[in-house]
């Protein structure tokens, strides 16, 4: 069936139902291939359909449900950890180009299907700042007011507590610039989740946490830095001025309107009593984790809600021509945010220099589920992609299949960072700090490092990964950099220099690169399972700073 033209009939049609395919391959595992078998026979009532149809525009892009299930089959199988794949590419007046790849659950019982649930993580943040944009096109809020006059009282008196608390306007929180942080960074927030999956948060609860523990990096609007704690705001700001919960606002200005009947927001354990919400699992101290366990309570606004590829595209769709604000220029706004040069908006991504042309949307994880949502406005292109995984090893960069499949699509070449199905991603292969070291002085083939500038220190910072499966590694000192806490403020630190230890069944390998050779790739090639992966990286820090941490990109 093909999709009928979203811009005119979005409201009206019921969103479509797919169900998988998968190629069968030679060597496969007995768990391949029942997968295989199973996915092949899901797929056979819809196949005859489905018959030759492609996405195919007037600018000639073409890509068949076949091309796609064939490439997110090479890219995903044999990656650690990775338990199920859902990829759904729409373009206008075209049939959608779909693939499913892996399983619903750690039972492997049955494949994952087209139609499948999942959470949606951060994905969640632009369905917030849609209703919240939605509240300033009727005047009921102002994107230059004050957060705090729009918040429950209770809420309001607690953010007043903390520094630059009432100078935080609705539009610093939408755009991430507010400077309060993130929950994963206040205290041991994390833990107790992970401890206590069931338990039930509520704003006031979260928002306590913040005089002391969440002190703001930076003055309101001075910088930006990505924190979860803006859109838990938000959905407090929202259920406050509408007088009603978070979940009925969501239906009621977006997915009734638009005919959204695969998404809601979760309530209590987010995967609860639905046979049809996909599971990820999580790994803390040894114990793994359903991630449908967790109570996505405390998440609201930020990554509470559950919906499927198709539902998602619809959404984008209906977004991007105009169908849910009154004007233009409100969408022109949350694309552009409150910088002009900024690479998010308010509520949303906005990538202006790729490969593939500007594109926006967003990303999100949530209960080891990681799914991507972007509109390639150039091509006129949607593509949502969703993948779950098993707790077994680390999980993959979350945006890079979908940058592998509009490389294969526009026919470019896969830039730089982007790395083909056989290369290792970085997340495979488990980096952990093993020891951070000061130094005086490095000597680096005869070149001596500074040992210390006027306000900071020169530290070496060795990390350790495992090999989980053969293939290539690729690295380029811009791919890691090192995250700080000084102060009350968060920084990133570049990499000026590395050095790689590569320890393998043949013997051990050393290779050097300095940051002045960004275009110069380590590259091993006979990378076999097992084989360890040594960094000595070089940063310069200022003095006093804890909580380091490795990021990976």
């Amino acid at each position: 069936m093909k999709r009928a033209n979203s811009h005119v009939f979005l409201a009206l049609v019921c969103p479509l139902l797919f169900a998988g395919c998968s190629n069968s391959q030679s060597g496969s595992t007995p768990d391949d291939q029942a997968l295989e078998g199973a996915s092949a026979a899901v797929a056979q009532g819809d196949r005859a359909a489905r018959a030759t149809g492609s996405a195919r525009d007037e600018n000639g892009l073409s890509m068949t449900s076949g091309d796609l299930q064939q490439l997110v089959t090479t890219y995903v199988s044999g990656k650690a950890g990775v338990l199920g794949t859902i990829v759904q590419i729409d373009i206008p007046n075209r049939e959608p180009v779909t693939a499913a790849y892996g399983y619903f659950d750690s039972t492997k019982a049955r494949p994952i299907r087209l139609d499948d649930k999942f959470i949606i993580g951060s994905i969640t943040k632009t369905f917030t700042a849609t209703l919240v944009l939605q509240l300033v096109e009727t005047g009921k809020v102002d994107l230059n007011g004050r957060l705090v006059d729009y918040l429950p009282p209770d809420c309001a008196a607690v953010l007043s507590q903390v520094t630059y608390g009432t100078e935080i306007t609705v539009g610093h929180t939408l755009a991430h610039r507010s400077g309060l942080l993130t929950l994963s960074r206040l205290g041991s927030f994390r833990e107790n989740v992970l401890r206590d999956p069931s338990r039930e948060w509520t704003l006031l609860e979260i928002v306590s946490m913040l005089p002391g523990r969440g002190e703001p990096g930076f003055k309101p609007g001075g910088s930006f830095e990505y924190s979860n704690t803006n859109y838990l705001l938000l959905a407090g700001l929202l259920e406050h001025v509408t007088g009603e919960p978070y979940g009925e606002s969501l239906q009621r200005h977006i997915l009734w309107k638009i005919g959204l009947e695969n998404t809601f927001l979760s309530e209590g354990p987010f995967g609860s009593n639905r046979p049809d919400v996909a599971h990820g699992y999580e790994d803390f101290e040894g114990k793994l984790y359903d991630g449908q366990a967790f109570n996505a309570s405390w998440a609201i606004g930020a990554g509470g809600i559950i919906s499927n590829a198709d539902d998602l595209i619809t959404y984008m769709t209906a977004l991007t021509s105009g169908m849910l604000f009154q004007t233009e220029e409100t969408f022109e706004r949350m694309i552009h945010g409150l910088e002009e040069d900024g690479s998010y908006g308010l509520g949303i991504e906005t990538i202006k220099d790729s490969p593939y042309g500007p594109y926006y949307g967003h990303k999100g994880t949530f209960g080891n589920t990681s799914s991507v949502l972007y509109y390639f406005p150039a091509h006129g292109v949607t593509i949502s992609t969703c993948q779950t995984f098993d707790g077994s090893a680390g999980r993959l960069r979350t945006d890079a299949l979908m940058e592998l499949v509009m490389a294969t699509l526009l026919g470019v070449d896969v830039p730089r960072g982007h790395w083909p199905a056989d290369v290792l991603d970085y997340s495979e292969l488990g980096f952990t700090i093993e020891e951070i070291t000061t130094l005086e002085e490095y000597d680096a083939q005869g070149n001596v490092l500074r040992a210390k500038s006027d306000d900071g220190k020169l530290i070496k910072v060795r990390l350790k990964g495992r090999v989980p499966r053969k293939g290539r590694f690729q690295y380029i000192p811009s791919c890691v950099s090192l995250r700080y806490d000084v102060g009350n403020e968060t920084g990133t630190a570049p990499c000026l220099a590395v050095g790689m230890i590569f320890k393998t069944k043949e013997g051990t390998e050393e290779h050097w690169v300095t940051s002045d050779q960004e275009l110069k790739k380590i590259t091993r090639t006979s990378m076999d399972e097992d084989a360890t992966i040594i960094i000595h990286a070089l940063f310069e820090v200022p003095e006093k700073s804890r909580n380091i941490e490795a990021v990976f990109s």
